[in-house]
């Protein structure tokens, strides 16, 4: 037999070794002293960590750009108009750490308001009949706006450093839908015999459906918007209006006249004749009217008037519905 070689007798020696250290383990109830040093320690030094409790920025929950003389439609803007942005903001956490900043981004709107401070505070919005806990300082939309739909957002900042972007739409419009309220019916709004009516910015067909039959030799329905800002400015061009109409009359057709003004005075008017045994339907005309410069407290104002003698007593106009979206579109 051969001797044992050198790396067989070090494999040997280290298999005496382990068994020694196992035995070790049955026979003694306590650890080694070297296991002891793992089983406790009073400082873990840079093997230390935390955790954060706020790891999320603040949410918008809900939030809406608003006409400061409209409070009602929400989420359309007009060329030149005087404007607010309302928002609710939650931090979340275990503890939440706490909104610090909230700013706005409404450039597509206001000229140079990339970051508007939203002050919280209590604020009365009553188009959805939501309050809101920031807003914004009075701005005022670019004169020069397009009509279509814009996106602005809404940054957030928490204590713990988190900052959240949410991006939001508003809609740039000239139309205004034929309402059936009568918040808009004060100064410089022209009498109707046949009512006055709010005019809304945007929100056509939004209510319970009202109407008018025509009782007489003359008979006017007026509609006013909200109030304009100083130094509103409207183009010259082509207005359409939209009217729902029927005419039950056999014999007699109904010249109606649609006019724009401004306050009592007139930027154009343009007319259609509802022929006899007209059934419930919408029509559309369109007329040229005169641009024009506002005042603040103006108002923009629509008449329909039935102007035939008693031809139109079989007419009848309906608006603020959506079987009824009747409205005006101005330049």
């Amino acid at each position: 037999m051969r001797p044992p070689t050198s790396r067989q007798l070090r494999f040997g020696t280290a298999l005496l070794a382990l068994a020694g250290v196992a035995a070790g383990f049955v026979a003694s109830p306590q650890p080694p002293a070297s296991l002891a040093l793992l089983k406790s320690a009073t400082n873990a030094g840079s093997n230390a960590f935390t955790t954060a409790a706020d790891w999320h920025a603040p949410v918008v929950t809900a939030q809406v750009v608003g006409l400061a003389s409209d409070t009602r439609t929400g989420g359309y803007v007009r060329r030149g108009s005087q404007l607010y942005v309302y928002a609710n903001v939650v931090d979340s956490g275990a503890p939440a750490s706490g909104t610090t900043v909230v700013t706005a981004n409404v450039g597509s709107l206001v000229a140079g308001a990339s970051a508007v401070p939203l002050v919280a505070g209590t604020y009365a919005f009553p188009a959805g009949g939501t309050a809101y806990a920031y807003r914004s300082a009075l701005l005022t939309s670019s004169d020069s706006l397009t009509p279509g739909v814009v996106t602005w957002s809404i940054t957030t900042h928490d204590a713990g450093g988190n900052v959240g972007v949410t991006t939001f739409q508003a809609t740039v419009s000239t139309t205004y839908g034929f309402g059936g309220g009568a918040t808009h019916v004060g100064t410089n709004c022209l009498a109707g015999s046949g009512g006055q009516y709010d005019m809304e910015l945007g929100a056509v067909g939004a209510g319970s459906e009202a109407s008018r039959t025509g009782p007489g030799p003359f008979d006017r329905v007026t509609f006013c918007s909200d109030t304009f800002s100083a130094g509103a400015t409207i183009p010259g061009g082509d207005t359409t209006v939209t009217l729902t109409y029927q005419n039950t009359s056999a014999n007699k057709t109904c010249d109606v006249t649609a006019t724009l003004w401004r306050n009592a005075t007139s930027l154009g008017s343009g007319g259609q004749t509802i022929p006899v045994n007209r059934a419930r339907t919408s029509g559309t005309w369109v007329f040229s009217t005169n641009s024009a410069t506002f005042a603040a407290g103006d108002r923009l104002v629509v008449t329909v008037d039935y102007k035939t003698g008693n031809q139109c007593n079989g007419t009848t106009i309906f608006w603020n519905s959506t079987a009824a979206p009747s409205s005006v579109t101005i330049p």
